[in-house]
C-alpha cells in the first residue's frame, strides 16, 4: 500500500524540489489553500468571502477553521452557502493549478519513476491511497503504465486500485433538486445559483467522472465531488464500492510507504488498524525532514495502538523529489 498526501504532490519535480526552485503553480500544502496567489480564483466565487478573511490569516490552522464552520453549519445552516462557494474555489484553483504545474514539469513527475518501481517489484495487487484532490497519481498511470481512467469503474478494478476518500478534482455529483435554468454560457452560469440555494440541495449520492472525452452532462447542474479540508478528516467523499474495496484489502498489507502525509485521516487509522488485526507491516516514511518523518510515524503508531506499537519502521530524512533521486524506494521495496 502506498499513502499520498499533499507533500506528494507539492515536492513532485525531482528537479525543481521546494526550496531550489520557485513556482506559484506548484500544488499547494494545505495551509497555503487561500493565499493570496489564488486571488482570481477566489474572486470566481463572492459567495465564499464571508469565511476568506478567517482562512487567509496568517498561521492559520485552515483545517480547523473549516472544520469549526463546518460544525457551526448544523446549527447556522446559512453558513453552507460559503462552504459550498469553498468546494467550488477548490475545484477550479486547483484544476487550473494543476493545468500550469504540469506545463512547467513537462508531466514528468515523481509518480511516473515511483510507479515503474512498484510495478517492477511489487506482485499482484497494488493499493494506493491518494488524500489529494489533483489528478497528478492518474496521469502517471496512464502515461507509465497505460492506466486510464474513463469511468469510476477503472480506478478500482484490475491490479492497481486506486482510492481517493476526499474526492478528486475531476470527480461531481448531480444536483436533483431544485430545479435551475438550462446553462447558456460556459463556465455554467447557475453555479451562483447553486450556491445561494446550498441549505436546500438535494444532491446525487453517484459519482459523476468528467475526462477529457466524457465531460459532465452539461444540461444537469452538478457540485464538486470534495471533501472540505478539515483537521478531523471524519468524511469521505468516494463511492462506497470503493471505500469496501479498500476496507477489504487492508488484511492483506504486508508493506506501506507513506508519501508527504501527515497520518491526520483518523477515520482511515482507526479503519486500517481494524483491518489489518494481528498483522505488522513494514512502513516506509517520506516527508520534508526528520523532524516530521519522526512525527508520523508516531501518530501512526498511536493511531493503530498495539499493531503499530509492534510494527517495524523506516524514515527518510528528506523528501520525495530525493527519496526518487536516490532509488531509496527500490531498496525498500526490494527487501
Amino acid at each position: 500500500m502506498v499513502i499520498f498526501g499533499a507533500g506528494a504532490s507539492y515536492d513532485s519535480l525531482a528537479r525543481g524540489p521546494p526550496g531550489e526552485f520557485g513556482s506559484q503553480w506548484r500544488p499547494p500544502l494545505a495551509n497555503e489553500l487561500f493565499d493570496l496567489r489564488w486571488g482570481p480564483y477566489i474572486t470566481l466565487f463572492p459567495q465564499a468571502a464571508s469565511l476568506i478573511t478567517d482562512l487567509e490569516k496568517p498561521g492559520v490552522n485552515i483545517e480547523g477553521e473549516l472544520e469549526k464552520f463546518q460544525n457551526e453549519a448544523e446549527q447556522y445552516p446559512r453558513l453552507r452557502i460559503p462552504l459550498t462557494a469553498i468546494r467550488y474555489y477548490l475545484q477550479s484553483m486547483l484544476s487550473s493549478c494543476q493545468g500550469w504545474w504540469e506545463g512547467e514539469t513537462r508531466h514528468v513527475t515523481n509518480y511516473n519513476p515511483l510507479l515503474l518501481q512498484i510495478d517492477r517489484w511489487v506482485k499482484g495487487e497494488k493499493v494506493l491511497v491518494n488524500f489529494n484532490y489533483d489528478t497528478l497519481l492518474e496521469g502517471a498511470l496512464d502515461s507509465t503504465l497505460g492506466i486510464r481512467f474513463d469511468s469510476m469503474d477503472n480506478y478500482v478494478t484490475g491490479n492497481y486500485k486506486v482510492i481517493k476518500p476526499h474526492g478528486s478534482i475531476n470527480w461531481w455529483h448531480r444536483v436533483d433538486s431544485p430545479q435551475f435554468p438550462s446553462p447558456t454560457s460556459i463556465p455554467d452560469h447557475r453555479i451562483p445559483m447553486v450556491i445561494e440555494r446550498a441549505q436546500e440541495l438535494r444532491i446525487s449520492p453517484m459519482f459523476e467522472l468528467s475526462t477529457p472525452t466524457r465531460a459532465i452532462p452539461s444540461g444537469i447542474p452538478t457540485i464538486p465531488a470534495l471533501a472540505l479540508p478539515v483537521a478531523t478528516k471524519s468524511e469521505y467523499e468516494c463511492p462506497d464500492d470503493h471505500q469496501k474495496i479498500l476496507a477489504k484489502s487492508y488484511q492483506n498489507v504486508t508493506k506501506v510507504m507513506v508519501i508527504g502525509w501527515r497520518a491526520t485521516e483518523n477515520r482511515f487509522l482507526k479503519s486500517f488498524a481494524q483491518g489489518i488485526g494481528r498483522n505488522r507491516p513494514r512502513f516506509f516514511v517520506v516527508s520534508r525532514n526528520e523532524e516530521s518523518a519522526v512525527q508520523v510515524e508516531q501518530t501512526i503508531k498511536d493511531q493503530l495502538g498495539e499493531s503499530g506499537a509492534s510494527a517495524e519502521y523506516s524514515h527518510l530524512p528528506y523528501g520525495f523529489s530525493a527519496a526518487i533521486k536516490n532509488h531509496d524506494f527500490d531498496s525498500f521495496l526490494k527487501s
